[in-house]
């Protein structure tokens, strides 16, 4: 779990903290040096005056250090720390010594969506965490037009992906029968289940991006009941969130590096294959490649649904050609053991 990005409002508090004592520092320094100054001066007292200059300098030196600790501490990490610049430390950093910058705005307006509501625990007692799972940028569509993909040839898909693959293409046919028979599954947030099955059985119609994902690798048995995973996008900084830490990514799944690479040439190099979950470069994106240039695609695409992004509703899971996926960079490609 990023701590920065749960702590980065109580950060940004303390950033604003240091701000102030920064401010108050020189007022300081000069307020409680004017009485010994002028009472040396007023004596005539060289003695005096020599003492008030010794303080008066400690004094300085003292403030001088406490307003250079932004740059100090930065500075030492920089050189003890492997790739600081893409570290969790960088991002605490951020709001910690520059409260006011766009940084930590942007982190602590992440952090708002994503811990909205931080809780839910599932009808088999699973708890799971709920988060805001941003999508590709909006910019990206309005392009193109897509059509319904039919369901692809998965013989390059063996074992564990092939179960994953299944699992998807049951709860789209799940999902695309409630469908007609009345139901409404929404794009949400909040009081979201651990499993597909119990949103099913608790009428709880109500996924988003990521979420979906690890619904399906729980029901191929990929991921365990409590565990559940997201992608955390800061400009050219991402991590993983959720339940899971990167030893537990790493244990679960291949990782192969996307590298900012268009979708496309990844799939067009063999590197993406029907059965992996791509994790995306930008808007912290999670779906899973369905082969035949096709998606299962649980975020707010305006292919599989309708609707405005805070009032979404979903038509079908996949696979769904989305051709705007196929120019949007990808930061990881999961591959299931």
């Amino acid at each position: 779990m990023n701590s920065c990005l749960h702590f980065s409002e109580v950060n940004r508090v303390l950033g604003f903290f240091i701000y102030v004592i920064k401010i108050l520092i020189p007022l300081i320094v000069i307020i409680t040096s004017i009485k010994p100054f002028s009472s040396a001066i007023f004596n005539g007292n060289s003695d005096d005056l020599k003492q008030a200059i010794v303080v008066f300098s400690k004094k300085i030196v003292a403030g001088l250090v406490v307003l250079f600790i932004p740059i100090i501490v930065p500075t030492l990490m920089s050189y003890f720390i492997d790739d600081y610049n893409n570290s969790e430390v960088k991002m605490c950093n951020n709001c910690i010594f520059s409260p006011g910058s766009s940084e930590c705005n942007n982190l602590v307006l992440k952090a708002r969506e994503l811990f909205m509501d931080t809780s839910d625990v599932d009808s088999m007692g699973n708890e799971y965490v709920n988060v805001n799972y941003n999508d590709v940028p909006i910019e990206y569509v309005k392009k193109t037009d897509n059509k319904k993909a039919e369901i692809v040839d998965r013989n390059s898909s063996k074992g564990s992906r092939e179960r994953f693959l299944k699992a998807l293409d049951s709860m789209s046919n799940k999902l695309e029968k409630d469908v007609k028979n009345g139901a409404v599954w929404k794009y949400s947030n909040k009081g979201c289940k651990g499993s597909f099955e119990s949103a099913l059985e608790t009428n709880t119609y109500k996924t988003n991006c990521a979420l979906g994902i690890v619904w399906a690798l729980k029901s191929a048995g990929i991921l365990e009941s409590k565990q559940g995973f997201w992608t955390i996008s800061d400009g050219d900084r991402h991590s993983i969130g959720g339940s899971m830490s990167e030893a537990d990514i790493a244990e679960k799944f291949v990782i192969v590096e996307g590298n900012a690479k268009p979708a496309k040439e990844l799939i067009k190099e063999g590197k993406i294959e029907p059965g992996d979950v791509i994790l995306w470069y930008e808007g912290g994106h999670t779906n899973a490649y369905a082969g035949n240039n096709a998606w299962y695609d649980m975020g707010r695409n305006f292919v599989g649904g309708y609707g405005s992004k805070e009032n979404y509703t979903f038509t079908t899971f996949g696979p769904i050609k989305i051709d705007f996926y196929m120019n949007a960079k990808v930061w990881r490609i999961l591959k299931a053991k």
